[in-house]
């Protein structure tokens, strides 16, 4: 059965069908593309060049091939099936997420230089997205793309298991992502590039240290919380007094907000710790509620003055990670990818100011749900009061010290988990390292064992 997330208008002429429905795994019908372009020169601003398409769907032609076909003869043929028609979407074609058409990810090969960039309408073709950076490495280097479209509008209807946002005007906007990894050259003017390989090996699951990076305001949209910072971000790894000055140290939390079987005395599996040390592995394919906790780094006071960033509290970057190196020196890497060139899908989510609420006296969570393929529910892991509805809820003008977030870990070896947040003028990256494993099914209870036999006659 096909579940899928319509319009609150009903747009006119849209059927969804099974060949329409975007649901971002069987049916792709959004892709990014590296655009041709010199590669980029670590020390130098380079210009990344991007395409985000769609595929066109012809509805009329779709609707023609809607009744199955079987030829009676080898002397009949069917009509051809429908092939695929990329389409480039124009920058007038984006819609703002989270104050930004087009946002942009970039992680040095090491998992050290972490970048959040965002993309503007291209200088050389009509449709294209570029985005202007100054790398600090060379080698490779992995680019995550994200953004959203009015799918009614392309004739595209959108699963409901794709994180999407509905408007009171009929919109609705499939949150959309697509990355691959790109080689930066090596500097002109220096033998070999700087790489802080002493701090690329695995950072605390449950506790960092971010340092305050200034950022630039875009006054048309400050109450959007729309600030640029164009560098890397500086990975602290613990040490208070290397951060300097205004330093922030978060603390994680985390809680299992899904589970397969409900137990037995009949209570919702909400809010579940996961059975282990959290220290040590978290759950892959399920929804996490994370909660943070915010101090100073050089004192321990809570940091209550922090503020809107691009419309979310924090925004969250999960990138694949896998060990390399040697068992006397091993450091991390973002996974590869393999002779097909796949690669585990990296992540983007959101977090809120506060902490995880409960909806009434049931405890029914205030996130959308949809069906496991055996017929059980789960949740969508997003806040459908903010990620939910275009525009979103406002948030306050202040805030702090504890935000929440909700991420679902895909399985791979390891996660490097990025919280991007703001200060007034500073912009703050905390990171921690993740490794997942799949939840094991839940073990049986003991076995029932049968009533004792009656005495027997004179016994």
């Amino acid at each position: 059965m096909l579940s899928c997330a319509l319009p609150h208008t009903a747009v006119l002429a849209l059927q969804c069908t099974a060949r329409n429905t975007h649901d971002g795994q069987r049916v792709n019908l959004f892709r990014a593309l590296p655009s041709a372009s010199p590669s980029p020169v670590a020390g130098e601003p380079s210009t990344l060049r991007l395409q985000l398409q769609y595929d066109h769907i012809d509805v009329e032609a779709m609707h023609s091939a809607l009744e199955p076909c079987e030829a009676p003869s080898p002397q009949t043929r069917c009509p051809p099936t429908l092939g695929r028609n990329w389409t480039s979407l124009r920058w007038d074609q984006l819609r703002a997420s989270h104050a930004q058409q087009v946002h942009v990810y970039l992680l040095s090969a090491d998992g050290v230089d972490f970048y959040h960039l965002h993309g503007a309408p291209s200088r050389l073709a009509a449709a294209g997205v570029e985005v202007e950076v100054t790398l600090r490495q060379s080698g490779p280097h992995l680019l995550v793309v994200s953004w959203a479209v009015d799918a009614p509008e392309l004739g595209i209807c959108t699963a409901e298991g794709v994180m999407h946002a509905h408007s009171e005007g009929g919109g609705l906007f499939p949150v959309l992502m697509g990355q691959w990894s790109f080689e930066a050259l090596p500097p002109r003017r220096t033998a070999t590039p700087h790489a802080e390989r002493e701090v690329s090996r695995r950072l605390p699951p449950l506790h960092s240290v971010a340092c305050p990076h200034r950022a630039v305001a875009d006054e048309a949209h400050a109450a959007e919380g729309v600030w640029r910072y164009d560098g890397p971000y500086k990975l602290c790894d613990g040490d208070d007094a290397a951060c300097g000055e205004g330093c922030v140290r978060v603390s994680l939390t985390w809680r299992n907000i899904e589970a397969r079987t409900p137990p037995s005395d009949g209570s919702l599996p909400y809010l579940l710790p996961f059975a282990g040390d959290p220290s040590a592995r978290f759950p892959a394919g399920e929804c996490l509620a994370v909660e943070l906790q915010l101090t100073q780094a050089d004192g321990g006071a809570p940091v209550d003055d922090l503020a809107p960033y691009l419309g979310a509290a924090a925004h969250v970057f999960i990138a694949p990670l896998v060990e390399r190196g040697t068992a006397a020196e091993p450091w991390l890497s973002f996974t590869p990818p393999d002779e097909g060139g796949r690669m585990p899908m990296s992540g983007h989510a959101h977090a809120y100011p506060g902490v995880v609420e409960w909806y009434n006296e049931k405890h029914v969570l205030r996130w959308r749900t949809r069906p496991w393929p055996d017929g059980e529910e789960m949740v969508l892991c997003e806040d459908e009061r903010f990620d939910g509805q275009v525009p979103p809820r406002s948030l306050p003008p202040t805030f702090g010290p504890r935000l929440y977030g909700m991420v679902r870990l895909h399985p791979s070896a390891g996660w490097r988990i990025f919280f991007n947040f703001r200060r007034a003028d500073r912009l703050y990256a905390a990171a921690f390292d993740w490794m997942a494993e799949p939840t094991p099914p839940p073990s049986p209870g003991p076995p029932v064992r049968p009533p004792p036999l009656p005495p027997s006659p004179g016994a």
